[in-house]
């Protein structure tokens, strides 16, 4: 795919849809991976079904896009880094996230991993993408970082209330939903560096899911001598597949975000998923939404709304070359 001039580029408006779409399917995922984790007790074939599927969607597509000659080969360099964050993405932050899903909740473990992803998602974009940090910025990621904070609150009562767990003991899994979220904040980095090149966003849906399916199948094999995917029921196999599909269309949307707009503002729209996750919860799962809760609710979108506002030019202005380069 070849590089997208300023000219050719959308309006922001419009652009904005690309992160929004994504949170609602990430949330749509991370149902099924709840209901499948806690209720059916899946384990590693679960994901590795779910990144599976996703890959082998994309994977004829971006074939024709090289056959056809659309998207240029990917230099070594940037795809072995992209590769290496992808693994740490499937055999740490995807692991992780099952693991908290089951011991504290997903509103906790989602919330924290947001966490996790609006601390680092500046430093990578100024790091990887010599992306500024605008003062705007600066201020919907304390406003959403206080959304986390009400969020998690919110979630782990609702998490001691149902399973007695200890502050203590919830702390451990919220520190590992935490540093996920820093890893989940990497492989973004390097999906929007990997499109500013010029590659396909298929790519990308290409290549994370794609080391999923293979590590975690390999780790399944090695741990457990496969006897996990005999344990399979045909609801978990179509939780698996649902995920699947959903993660697809979130990871593509989240992809086109990243051309288009800057990783941190992505992070921040994204985050609308810390809304739909609670409010899933609540009419699939009868989870109630306590008074913390809906306060991160409310300070969530007062963030995403400082963060997409107009500059005092009219245009936005935290989108500054990074993927021209």
């Amino acid at each position: 795919m070849k590089k997208i001039l300023p000219s050719e580029r959308p309006e922001i408006s419009l652009a904005l849809l690309f992160p929004l779409v994504a949170a609602f399917f990430y949330a749509l995922s991370s149902v099924c991976m709840r209901a499948a984790v806690v209720e059916e007790g899946a384990e590693l074939p679960f994901l590795a079904i779910r990144e599976g599927l996703t890959c082998l969607v994309a994977l004829p597509i971006y074939l024709w896009q090289l056959q056809r000659g659309t998207t240029p080969h990917p230099g070594a360099k940037i795809l072995v880094a992209f590769l290496a964050a992808a693994l740490a993405v499937q055999l740490f932050g995807n692991i992780a996230q099952m693991i908290s899903f089951r011991f504290i909740g997903m509103g906790v473990s989602v919330a924290a991993s947001w966490a996790g992803t609006l601390v680092f998602a500046p430093m990578i974009g100024w790091f990887l993408l010599s992306e500024p940090f605008q003062k705007k910025a600066r201020i919907a990621t304390l406003i959403t970082l206080c959304a986390v904070f009400f969020l998690g609150a919110g979630a782990n009562l609702q998490t001691e209330s149902a399973l007695g767990w200890h502050n203590a003991l919830a702390l451990v899994f919220v520190i590992l939903s935490v540093l996920a979220g820093g890893v989940f904040s990497l492989s973004n980095g390097l999906v929007q560096k990997l499109t500013s090149l010029g590659n396909s966003p298929f790519l990308a849906v290409v290549a994370l899911p794609g080391a999923g399916l293979i590590s975690l199948t390999l780790l399944e094999q090695f741990l457990h001598g496969g006897a996990g995917w005999s344990l399979l029921t045909q609801w978990t196999l179509f939780l698996a597949l649902s995920a699947g599909v959903a993660n697809f269309i979130a990871f593509f949307a989240l992809t086109l975000g990243l051309h288009y707009l800057g990783i941190v503002r992505v992070s921040l729209i994204n985050l609308l998923q810390l809304i739909f996750v609670p409010l899933m919860g609540y009419f699939l799962f009868a989870e109630p939404i306590n008074a913390c809760i809906a306060s991160g609710i409310f300070l969530t979108l007062c963030g995403v709304v400082v963060a997409n506002k107009p500059s005092s030019s009219g245009k936005q202005d935290d989108r500054e070359g990074a993927c021209t380069q």
